[in-house]
Formats: C-alpha cells, sequence, structure tokens
C-alpha cells in the first residue's frame, strides 16, 4: 500500500550513496512508521487508499525487499535548487513489476509544493499491507519536478 511521510515526501536517485544534480538520497531500504498512518482515499491506488505519517526511520539499507506482509521499504530525498517564486509541480511514481497490482501498472500522485527556501526534504514509501500486494519483481520509485526526473531507485523484492 502506497504511503507518504509528511515531514516531506521522498525518493531517490539511482545511485543510493549519493547526490546526483538536484536531488540527493538521503536514506532508504526498509522503515518503521515513528508516527501514526493517516489515511486518505486514493482511487488511483491498487488498494483505494494512501497513507502519510510525520515520519519513519529506516531500519535496514538495503534494495532488495522480502515480499512479507507488514514489510514496508522506500526511501528519503532531499531535492536541491528548487524554485523559489512560484510553487514547484511535483510527481511521484512507484512503477510495480510486470503484471502490476490489481490490474494497476503504478501508482502516481502529483502536486504542486511552495518551497521558499528551494530545499525539500521528503519520503516515498510502499508497505505490503494486503496479500495481493505481494509481487515479486523490480518496484521503482520516480521522482519528477515540473515534467522533469530527478531522482529514481528500485527495490528488488523477492
Amino acid at each position: 500500500m502506497v504511503w507518504l511521510v509528511m515531514a516531506i515526501f521522498a525518493i531517490a536517485t539511482g545511485n543510493p550513496a549519493g547526490r546526483e544534480r538536484d536531488c540527493e538520497i538521503v536514506d532508504y531500504g526498509i522503515h518503521d512508521p515513528d508516527t501514526p498512518r493517516v489515511q486518505f482515499d486514493d482511487p488511483t491506488s491498487a488498494s483505494g487508499q494512501r497513507f502519510e505519517s510525520d515520519e519513519v526511520t529506516f531500519i535496514e539499507r538495503t534494495r532488495i525487499v522480502d515480499k512479507a506482509l507488514g514489510t514496508g521499504f522506500g526511501f528519503q530525498f532531499q531535492l536541491h535548487h528548487l524554485p523559489t517564486k512560484r510553487p514547484a509541480h511535483m510527481m511521484w511514481r512507484i512503477t510495480f513489476p510486470k503484471g502490476g497490482i490489481r490490474g494497476h501498472k503504478k501508482w502516481e500522485r502529483a502536486f504542486d509544493e511552495s518551497v521558499p527556501d528551494g530545499e525539500l526534504l521528503q519520503h516515498l514509501l510502499f508497505d505490503f499491507d494486503h496479500d495481493y500486494e505481494l509481487v515479486a519483481g523490480t518496484f521503482t520509485f520516480d521522482v519528477f519536478v515540473d515534467g522533469k526526473p530527478k531522482c529514481s531507485i528500485a527495490f528488488q523484492v523477492r
């Protein structure tokens, strides 16, 4: 199940060790929520829901994830050099393994974000909350700003 961390959402670069252009991967892997998850209706999600939480802790830095109910994974990223005089148009995407989840090949969320100092720290996460979400293969997390790709990370679920 898709959920976002409102400490300000997340996604990462293909190079988990550091910075690539305007996006820096701060952390990634298996996570535990530090604050309660708040549920929102989301018709674009395979479950019809998404969750947001203020904070998470990454407990294992890995890009290999076991498909098990209750497991959550994703990444935290820092966006640099964002527009300061107007809202930035953000889009987050999680592309699911071949075959998708309940007919969904991906999940996307688009929104505008005002960032007066040009910096934004966010998380993008996925949790296995339902049996039908337990799909082996590559889950790819992407972040776009104003229609341009900024960072990406892939996780192998087995």
